[in-house]
C-alpha cells in the first residue's frame, strides 16, 4: 500500500484537477483545475514524487498547449502539436526521470493462472492527460453531454461485446467474475486511477490528439474519417505490444471502437467512457489481465 499520506493526497489532488476540467470556471472566467494541477505538483515535490524534470517537462508540455491555443500560424502549430505530443507520450510512458509513482500493491494476482500485476497510481501519464484535455472541446452543457450519451450507446455496447467476445474465442481470459472469486483490496482506487489516470490519458492522446488531427488533414478524403479511426487504433494496439501479439491486436480492435465513438460526434468524453467500460467489464467480469500463456 502506499507508505505516506503525502503520495495519496497528490494523486486525490490530481484526481480532482482531472474532473475539474468540466467543472464551470470561477467567476465565470477562471478555470478551476490549473490551480490543483498547480497544487498537485507542489505537493509532488514536497513529498519527493517529483523532481525536477519532471516540473520541467510538464511546464513544458503546459506550455505548449497554452500556445496551440492562441497560436494561428499553420507552421507553429505543426510544431507546438509535435512538442505536446512527444512530451504526453514521455510522461505516458514514464520515459521522464525523477518521477516516483505510488505503488499500491505489487505482484497482485486475482485471478487463477493470471499473469500478476503490480496497481499503482501513474501520476505522469495522469498530468499527461491533464494538460491534453485543454486541446479537446469538453461537454459543458446538456446539450453536450446529450452528444455524449448518443455516441456512447451506439459505440459501447459493440466495443465491448467485440473486445469480450474476441478475447474469449482467443483464450486470453476467461469468465471469472470478481463477486465469486474475491475483490482485491485495490479495487476502488485502482479503477478510479484507471479512469481518471489511464483512459483520459490514453483517450486524449491516440483520439484527442492523433485522430483528430489527421481526421482534419484527411478532410478532402472520401475515406479520411476512416483512415484516422485506423491509424489511430493502430498506433493505439501497437503502445500494447508489450502483453504480446494478441494481446495487442485485441487493444487495436478496441482502439477502433474508441475511434468510433469519438468520430461520431468529436466528443472525447465518449471515446474516454466506451474505454473505461471496456475495462470495468473486463475487471469485474473475467481474467484480470489475462490468462499466463
Amino acid at each position: 500500500m502506499i507508505y505516506t499520506s503525502a503520495p495519496l493526497l497528490t494523486a486525490a489532488l490530481l484526481g480532482l484537477a482531472v474532473l475539474a476540467a468540466w467543472a464551470p470556471p470561477l467567476a465565470g472566467r477562471w478555470p478551476l483545475w490549473p490551480w490543483l494541477a498547480g497544487a498537485t505538483v507542489a505537493l509532488g515535490v514536497a513529498s519527493g514524487v517529483f523532481g525536477v524534470w519532471a516540473v520541467l517537462v510538464v511546464a513544458a508540455l503546459a506550455a505548449s498547449v497554452y500556445g496551440l491555443g492562441r497560436m494561428q500560424d499553420a507552421r507553429w502549430r505543426t510544431l507546438l502539436t509535435t512538442l505536446a505530443g512527444l512530451l504526453a507520450l514521455a510522461l505516458a510512458l514514464h520515459g521522464v526521470p525523477g518521477v516516483s509513482n505510488p505503488v499500491l500493491a505489487r505482484n497482485l494476482q486475482v485471478s487463477t493462472g493470471a499473469v500478476p500485476f503490480s496497481v499503482w497510481m501513474s501520476l505522469d501519464k495522469g498530468l499527461a492527460g491533464l494538460l491534453l484535455l485543454g486541446l479537446c472541446p469538453l461537454a459543458a452543457s446538456r446539450a453536450g453531454w446529450r452528444e455524449v450519451a448518443r455516441a456512447l450507446s451506439f459505440a459501447a455496447p459493440l466495443t465491448v461485446a467485440g473486445v469480450v467476445g474476441v478475447s474469449l474465442a482467443a483464450g486470453l481470459v476467461r469468465w471469472d467474475p470478481r463477486w465469486a472469486s474475491g475483490w482485491p483490496d485495490v479495487s476502488a482506487p485502482f479503477l478510479i486511477g484507471n479512469l481518471l489516470f489511464t483512459c483520459v490519458a490514453e483517450e486524449v492522446f491516440f483520439r484527442g490528439l492523433i485522430q483528430a488531427r489527421l481526421q482534419s488533414a484527411l478532410a478532402g478524403y472520401r475515406a479520411g474519417p476512416l483512415l484516422a479511426v485506423l491509424v489511430s487504433a493502430i498506433l493505439f494496439g501497437a503502445a500494447h505490444l508489450g502483453g504480446g501479439p494478441l494481446y495487442a491486436a485485441i487493444a487495436t480492435l478496441a482502439g477502433v471502437g474508441y475511434g468510433c465513438a469519438f468520430a461520431r460526434n468529436g466528443r472525447i468524453e465518449a471515446a474516454i467512457l466506451t474505454h473505461f467500460l471496456v475495462n470495468l467489464v473486463h475487471f469485474v467480469g473475467f481474467t484480470y489481465p489475462y490468462l499466463q500463456r
